[in-house]
């Protein structure tokens, strides 16, 4: 059974994942795919192709200054997503079918977005309040432009709701959070064995 367990930035999607690890899920973490995607040759190559040359930094692609080109130009934006998503899910799908006795749940922020809902068995939404978004990316050091910036590069916390099988409120104290997480994970046992 694989799980996409998606929100938007902010919302504390790595601490609901690292919640259900702790109930015995296989845990996937789309960031971590992509981080090592950047080390691939067949990658990078794609990537300079997309971006040209200023993106390297030696002969290292600079992260940076990709986000800095793409915070501005929504075309490029896309053409790496559509680039990374491919491989990103290539990779998720081979993580669960190793583990096809198990309940994986892989954490996909752009899940919604990138139309791959009908790739998972069942959509985990985590959301919490704007403003406690804004306080914990503050405390983070992002600043408030950067974080408007990029939750308006993403879809709509309410609509990201609408689509979900099960929600997560991270507003919540974090004893209630690990009781709501071990209850959808009750809820995902008992329908791995039906």
């Amino acid at each position: 059974m694989l799980i996409g367990l998606t929100g938007n930035f902010g919302t504390g999607k790595s601490t609901v994942l690292e919640m259900f690890a702790s109930l015995g899920a296989v845990t996937i973490d789309s960031d971590e795919i992509v981080r090592s995607l950047y080390n691939l040759k067949e990658i990078q190559e794609r990537i300079i192709e997309i971006f040209g040359s200023d993106i390297l930094v030696g002969e290292n692609i600079d992260k940076a200054r990709i986000s800095n080109i793409i915070f501005n130009n929504n075309e490029l934006k896309l053409k790496l997503e559509a680039l990374l998503h491919k491989y990103v899910f290539s990779e998720i799908e081979a993580l669960s079918k190793e583990n096809t006795d198990k309940i994986v749940i892989a954490e996909i922020p752009l899940l919604l977005e990138t139309d791959n809902k009908n790739s998972v068995d069942a959509v985990i939404t985590v959301f919490c309040n704007e403003s406690t978004i804004y306080e914990r990316l503050s405390a983070d050091g992002f600043s408030e432009d950067d974080i408007r910036s990029r939750l308006a590069n993403q879809m709509p916390l309410d609509e990201k709701k609408k689509q979900a099988d099960f929600l997560i409120d991270t507003d919540m104290p974090i004893e209630d959070i690990r009781r709501e997480v071990s209850f959808i994970f009750g809820i995902l046992k008992r329908g791995f064995k039906d």
